[in-house]
């Protein structure tokens, strides 16, 4: 194979990890993995219970949520990883409502509506502290 191809290879490899990683914590957050953890450390049999989910897919859920650096594993509970507590729950879309603009931007040079005269209001921007 030549360096061409494998920096090709690599560089799919590099997108399918992103896409992974963040398809992984949307499932988390859908499953309500991360608002579980919020009241404290779980084992992974507590948090199959409270979301209402098979415990061994949630198991691997949770590896891979540990692999990703969202929540933290400490012999047999998790809990939510420090990230998570610096990231109001509301800005666990990770941006999609920003993001979902992007293909009409790139079409029609338009950039989404300013906060003054679109749907958007100050809750769309607010920092809790």
């Amino acid at each position: 194979m030549s360096q061409a191809q494998l920096r090709a290879l690599e560089a799919y490899t590099r997108m399918m990890d992103v896409n992974g990683t963040a398809q992984i914590f949307r499932a988390a957050v859908e499953l309500g993995v991360l608002d579980a953890l919020e009241t404290g450390q779980k084992t992974a049999a507590q948090l199959a219970a409270a979301c209402q989910v098979e415990q061994e897919p949630a198991e691997l859920l949770l590896g891979a949520l540990c692999a990703a650096g969202v929540i933290e594993q400490y012999a047999d509970h998790f809990a939510l990883a420090q990230v998570m507590h610096l990231m109001p729950s509301e800005f666990r879309d990770l941006g999609d409502r920003y993001w979902q603009h992007l293909a009409e931007f790139i079409r029609t040079g338009k950039s989404i509506p300013h906060v003054e005269t679109s749907a958007l209001d100050e809750t769309d921007f607010h920092v809790e502290r």
